[in-house]
Formats: C-alpha cells, sequence, structure tokens
C-alpha cells in the first residue's frame, strides 16, 4: 500500500517525520518554484531518514509564472500536515493484508 500526499514548501519538515512512522511506499507531488526544487534536494540530502529511503517518490509540480498556484483539493489523497494518520494507516494495511492473506489460503 502506498500513502500519497500532496504538499507545498511550507510543510517539507513534515515529510521526514511521516517518513519515519510510515515504513511503506509514499508518492509526494510537491508545489515548487525553481529555487523551492533545490532546497527539496538540499533538504532530501541532509536528511538521513529521507536520503536512506528508496521508497518515496518525489513529483514536482512547478509553480506557474507570476506566483499562481495550482493547488489541488484533497481528494483520496492525505495532506501531509495529517502525520499521525500514517500511523492509523499503517494498522488498517496490517488489518487489510492480514485479511488478503486468509483470502488468498482460502482459494488454495
Amino acid at each position: 500500500m502506498t500513502l500519497v500526499a500532496q504538499l507545498s514548501m511550507d510543510r517539507l519538515q513534515t515529510v521526514e517525520l511521516l517518513a519515519q512512522r510510515w515504513s511503506g511506499p509514499m508518492s509526494l507531488a510537491l508545489y515548487l518554484s525553481d529555487s523551492d526544487a533545490h532546497r527539496l534536494a538540499e533538504f532530501v540530502q541532509g536528511s538521513e531518514v529521507l536520503r536512506s529511503r528508496r521508497d518515496i517518490g518525489y513529483h514536482v509540480v512547478y509553480r506557474e509564472l507570476g506566483g499562481g498556484m495550482l493547488y489541488p483539493v484533497s481528494g483520496y489523497w492525505i495532506d501531509v500536515d495529517f502525520v499521525n494518520f500514517a500511523s492509523l494507516i499503517g494498522e488498517k494495511r496490517r488489518i487489510f493484508l492480514g485479511i488478503q492473506n486468509l483470502a488468498l489460503r482460502s482459494l488454495s
């Protein structure tokens, strides 16, 4: 199960905490400027937690020129501010995998 979240530069610090609490793959859409993208790279390289993870996809969506920002409304994504939600999702993931294993055993 992959955790999918969206964020802007002002929430970047939360990514490290989220990565500590969520052990599964993550796909992060970041709405950034060119300079923000450089700061993102520096932040990831400077974080032992993020630098060691190979299962986090960082998807940079660049802001429009002139400062406008196309920022989607949350749908089935989670906002990165919901870090405690990651612990809850982890529990649901364990339950789902347990049910999946039971279903597979019943089919064999």
